[in-house]
């Protein structure tokens, strides 16, 4: 059964924002990444408090659930740029071993157009996601999103083509 949190309660989580932004950010160091852990850990804390959870340390509490958004960002990054690298490595050494890259743009093709200029900014010219932003006239989270869909959709097609 759902419980009302009191204005106190409510109050009292939305001062800790700014200083979980803080801590957030020094674990994770990026901005945009520690506002969404914020954002995160304070949805998971209202959500939990509505249900009924009134744990002793709230502070403590608030601050273990932005750890463990930030730890979990950190490991979904690591994976992210494992993935990249080898995605990355293995289209440069097609081009390198002579596999031409008609191979490389044809493969880019199958991919659509967004994914495709997000990949080619991050990863062939080494744009940072805020440029990429700029030059899409897309938000920053999106870009991330074209980046990764289109790192996966040139894995299952290098994958399928056996390179």
């Amino acid at each position: 059964m759902a419980t009302e949190i009191d204005a106190g309660l409510f109050k009292q989580i939305n001062s800790q924002s700014c200083v979980l932004e803080k801590f957030a950010y020094r674990i994770v160091r990026s901005r945009e990444e520690a506002e969404d852990i914020v954002q995160e850990t304070l949805m998971q804390a209202f959500k939990s408090l509505s249900s009924g959870l009134r744990p002793e340390n709230l502070r403590g509490w608030i601050f273990t659930i932005a750890y463990n958004k930030a730890i979990d960002y950190i490991r979904e990054a690591e994976k992210q740029k494992l993935l990249e690298d080898r995605i990355v490595v293995k289209i440069h050494e097609n081009i390198h071993r002579g596999e031409k890259v008609n191979v490389f743009d044809e493969v880019l093709d199958k991919i659509p157009v967004t994914y495709r200029a997000a990949f080619i900014l991050r990863f062939i010219h080494g744009f940072k996601f805020e440029d990429i932003s700029v030059v899409m006239d897309t938000p920053v989270g999106t870009c991330k999103v074209y980046a990764g869909r289109a790192l996966n959709s040139l894995r299952i097609i290098l994958k399928e083509r056996g390179l």
